[in-house]
């Protein structure tokens, strides 16, 4: 009877390791990431009025988690759009973002990111056909609000749809021939992204 106890023990024993193993191999959860995105944005506030739905870049997406909740997160991109009135006229956000990511486990493939974070933004105006050249605005910060859900494809590898909210303002440009006034600017931005799982 004790022989038959402890053989069962045993088994039961190697039966749960291997399904921790089997989990752990399975499971959408690693140390961190880095990717890239694209998809379209949206204008915004002051810059709703004049441009249309432009390009978003993601030139680099990148997490590191502590936990299976907690990490940071850290985004380099840019939009680009063109003038409603002149389509030769292009708006330019560049951004460099970072801070804090929750992750939400939604089963062993698909895992939920929110990312508050702070971004450096700079802005560019190409003035196309009206001759004025490219006009670079003073650099600026804001906010961006950022969630992802990712998806498995294999252990190193994921797809990710974003959806990114990113507010800042620039001040005013005058340089005695052109005068931009002080803008305040928003995009909503939506993505599709490719990982590198580590």
């Amino acid at each position: 009877m004790k022989r038959i106890i402890l053989t069962m023990a045993v088994v039961l024993t190697a039966s749960f390791t291997n399904a921790q193993e089997t989990d752990k191999e399975t499971s959408n959860y690693s140390k961190g990431y880095i990717g890239v995105s694209i998809g379209a944005a949206f204008p915004g506030s002051d810059l709703g009025d004049e441009a249309k739905t432009g390009l978003n870049l993601g030139f680099i997406n990148a997490g590191y988690r502590f936990d299976k909740n907690w990490g940071l997160t850290l985004n380099w991109g840019g939009t680009a759009f063109s003038d409603k009135e002149e389509s030769s006229v292009i708006y330019s956000i560049g951004y460099l973002a970072f801070g804090p990511m929750v992750s939400f486990p939604l089963n062993k493939n698909i895992v939920l990111d929110l990312k508050p974070q702070y971004a450096m933004t700079s802005g560019i105006i190409d003035t196309g056909d009206y001759g004025y050249g490219k006009v670079t605005l003073d650099k600026s910060s804001g906010f961006m609000l950022g969630s992802s859900v990712n998806f498995s494809l294999a252990k190193h590898w994921a797809l990710s749809l974003n959806l990114d909210y990113l507010s800042t303002k620039f001040d005013e440009y005058n340089d005695g021939i052109l005068i931009v006034q002080k803008q305040d600017v928003s995009t909503f931005n939506t993505s599709l992204g490719f990982q590198y799982k580590f």
